[in-house]
């Protein structure tokens, strides 16, 4: 069955099955390619027509999934830079004000997708009668490099502070309260959490339900560079310039990511 939904951002063509509703796909950001690579996220004007969100969109460049032994093997899904989309269930039905879960998923800083089959909330959402929110946002060099000049670092938390933002602009034309709007995470999506916490950029009244195994002083986040960043690294950063079609940039880049390249981790200075 479909569902139409008319918000802020646009009309939005979902599903509806088993008591759920599901709209997938949906940009909160517009794509950061191009001169908007490396840049903070961009509000996105609204669209015209009906967008179809039935089916998920691209989840962030990443390697191999480290969850594969537990989630029970590799899922094969598209990846692109145009990643900034949610994904919103919701309980059928009528009401409104339903209280709102916004999910941060976990992969360590490098990898993760809040659309990825394990992290359905169907059941969640028909359980407890709420609207349930899953982000995607840029993860490893894309969302966490620190390099003067050409990226301010913590592009990861402002996709997630921007995603926010579309949640309490839009949740209500999908029948949540965003005056209620409850963050959870797991993992680096826990520790994302509570660096938000001592952001003065995400203050909007949502609230932090429960941080599960991790906090923003772990080792994932500040472990020194060095350990962090192998002479190679320079190179994966040149092949994913070349991949992602900026030829012209990658020596002068390259050059600077070798002789001051910092960090790839969250700021603790913004």
């Amino acid at each position: 069955m479909k569902s139409i939904i008319d918000a802020p951002c646009g009309r939005l063509l979902g599903t509806q099955d088993n008591g759920v509703m599901l709209f997938r796909n949906i940009p909160y950001a517009s794509a950061p390619i191009g001169d908007l690579r490396f840049a903070p996220p961009q509000v996105m004007a609204a669209w015209s027509g009906t967008r179809y969100a039935a089916l998920a969109g691209f989840v962030p460049p990443q390697g191999k999934s480290r969850l594969a032994a537990i989630t029970g093997g590799e899922v094969e899904t598209p990846q692109s830079e145009d990643c900034l989309t949610l994904e919103l269930t919701r309980a059928a039905g009528t009401g409104s004000s339903r209280p709102v879960l916004v999910w941060i998923h976990g992969g360590g800083f490098v990898g993760g997708s809040g659309s990825h089959p394990w992290y359905s909330a169907a059941a969640l959402a028909r359980r407890g009668d709420v609207a349930v929110v899953n982000l995607n946002f840029r993860q490893g060099v894309l969302g966490h490099l620190c390099l003067p000049g050409v990226s301010p670092g913590n592009l990861a938390l402002l996709d997630i502070v921007m995603a926010l933002r579309w949640v309490r602009l839009n949740i209500a034309a999908f029948g949540g309260d965003p005056d209620c709007v409850t963050v959870f995470g797991q993992s680096s999506g826990a520790s994302a959490i509570a660096a938000l916490l001592a952001m003065p950029a995400a203050e909007g009244g949502q609230r932090v339900s429960d941080t599960r195994a991790g906090k923003p002083t772990g080792n994932t986040i500040y472990r020194p560079a060095g350990q962090r960043l192998r002479a190679d690294s320079c190179s994966t950063i040149g092949s994913l310039l070349k991949s992602t079609c900026c030829p012209g940039r990658i020596h002068p880049l390259l050059q600077s990511a070798r002789t001051g390249c910092k960090r790839a981790g969250i700021r603790a200075d913004h």
